[in-house]
Order: structure tokens, then sequence, then C-alpha cells
């Protein structure tokens, strides 16, 4: 019996947060003038340096209504 719990039974808990946002949101904290690709990804590597730090292992991006921040992330990833 031991060693059946010793097991694992393929659930596994995560730390995430399912709703994030990028400077695209007019509320979003961090605004700044982002006026080229190079320090969007520069912020990019900033944001995802800070999910780490928190330890965050699941993460979405809740934009509403726009996408244009999601290829920098899939760059920078």
């Amino acid at each position: 019996m031991g060693n059946i719990l010793n097991k694992p039974n393929g659930a596994n808990f995560l730390k995430a947060d399912i709703h994030l946002h990028t400077p695209f949101d007019s509320r979003f904290v961090e605004r700044s003038d982002f006026e080229n690709d190079e320090k969007k990804k520069a912020f990019i590597r900033l944001y995802l340096d800070k999910v780490i730090e928190k330890d965050l292992r699941l993460i979405a991006i809740t934009e509403h209504n726009d996408v244009s921040w999601i290829p920098y992330f899939q760059e920078v990833k």
C-alpha cells in the first residue's frame, strides 16, 4: 500500500496568474514610451524576470481586444 501512495497521481499544484496585462492596457501601472521593438523586448525581459522571481509557473496575458504584445513575449520567452 505504501508504494501506491508514493506514486505520482498526475495532479500538480502550480503558482499561477491567469489575468496579466501588458502596457497596452490603459490602467497598466508601468506606463512608458515604447517607441521601438528593442525597448518593448527589454521591457518584456524585465516583466518575465518578475514572473520568475514570483515563482509563477503558469501565466496568461489577458488583453481585451488586442494581441499586439504577444509576439514580443513569444520572441523573448
